[in-house]
């Protein structure tokens, strides 16, 4: 009986040391290597081949929340947030749980742009008397991203991004105020804004690469944002629900994922009518699940990061990639710069040769 007891109790305290770590430790446990310089391949895959294409039919790499990087224990909870998250009881046992589910990026602004990321997926709220960038947590102020931002447009002629604010916690503030921020974060005397460089009456459909960069000789952004307002600000970005397609899969499983991303890309192709006036991107990040079938793969896959190390090479090497590129050009993961198997060399490549082949 001696040796029963003796395995229950180790086997009880492994359990319960188990349980602590999967609580509390913050750590994804990924590791990221020095990528190639990516920061000029509009420019020498699109304008160097004169190529001039409406810029919804660019490919691009996407960074799905792209500013949560500065997430860690200090980080406090999203005002938006409701649920567990938002339980200081609960959320404070599972501070490193939460931590590892809304870290979905590694790098800044600056290293994943210069990894080649065009499109970012940007979440904002209004906290502590100023702007904040988030996920689930708060990651940290969103004039430090910007920065970056501005940095990368200004250094890199023929370059242009699209900066889509998907959500935003307004408090009471106004989108008018959120866009008065962003225009008072400047670099050189230069704010977001001023990289708006296509004519404010066009309709996006219209809008062509030589438009967005002035033939390459500027860096260009792109601005999405849910606000259908009147605005000052008009002309200076497109309403988001009017101007992309992006269908959110909430799945965990390799097998789910690449169903759901095969159904999205059959209904694309069998309607070449469907939303091609639009930005069009697969969401090809996993989602961390918290009911009874995902939680225990949520636990074993141990972060966002993780997770995302380990499908994004899945992804960019499944045979159907490049069809999945054409009538969803914006591919959005979750680690967008990661090294492991040399993934983002491999996806830029991808995406750089189907630029080439854009008239």
């Amino acid at each position: 009986m001696k040796i029963f007891k003796k395995i229950f109790k180790y086997t009880l305290l492994t359990l319960v040391i188990a349980l602590i770590a999967v609580c509390t430790l913050p750590y994804s446990f990924v590791v990221l290597k020095q990528n190639e310089d990516f920061s000029s391949i509009m420019y020498e895959n699109i304008y160097l081949q004169n190529n001039n294409p409406k810029i919804v039919e660019v490919a691009m790499l996407g960074a799905h929340d792209a500013f949560s990087s500065s997430i860690n224990y200090s980080s406090e909870v999203d005002p938006a947030e409701s649920g567990i998250v938002a339980n200081t009881v609960v959320s404070s046992f599972l501070k490193g749980f939460i931590i590892r589910s809304s870290v979905a990026q590694k790098s800044d602004a600056e290293k994943l742009l210069n990894s080649g990321v065009r499109y970012l997926d940007v979440r904002i709220s209004y906290f502590n008397d100023s702007w904040y960038t988030k996920h689930a947590l708060i990651s940290d102020k969103l004039e430090y991203y910007l920065l970056d931002i501005l940095s990368f447009l200004n250094d890199n002629k023929g370059e242009f991004i699209v900066f889509d604010i998907q959500h935003v916690y307004l408090a009471q503030k106004t989108y008018e105020e959120l866009f008065s921020y962003i225009d008072s974060v400047k670099l050189d005397g230069y704010s977001l804004f001023d990289y708006v460089n296509y004519e404010s009456s066009k309709y996006l459909d219209d809008i062509h690469y030589n438009d967005v960069t002035n033939s390459a000789t500027k860096g260009g952004v792109v601005i999405l944002a849910k606000n259908n307002s009147s605005s000052n600000y008009e002309g200076k970005f497109f309403v988001y629900d009017n101007s992309i397609r992006s269908i959110w899969h909430d799945k965990i499983k390799d097998e789910d994922m690449l169903k759901e991303i095969n159904k999205e890309y059959l209904t694309l192709k069998n309607d070449s009518n469907l939303d091609r006036e639009k930005f069009r991107v697969n969401q090809a990040q996993k989602t961390s699940q918290i009911n009874a079938s995902g939680i225990f793969q949520t636990i074993f896959s141990w972060s966002l990061l993780r997770m995302a190390q380990k499908f994004n090479i899945v992804l960019v090497e499944n045979s159907d990639f490049e069809n999945w590129l054409e009538v969803m050009p914006i591919f959005m993961v979750d680690f967008s710069d990661s090294s492991s198997k040399d993934f983002n060399k491999k996806v830029i490549e991808k995406i750089n040769n189907y630029n080439r082949e854009l008239d």
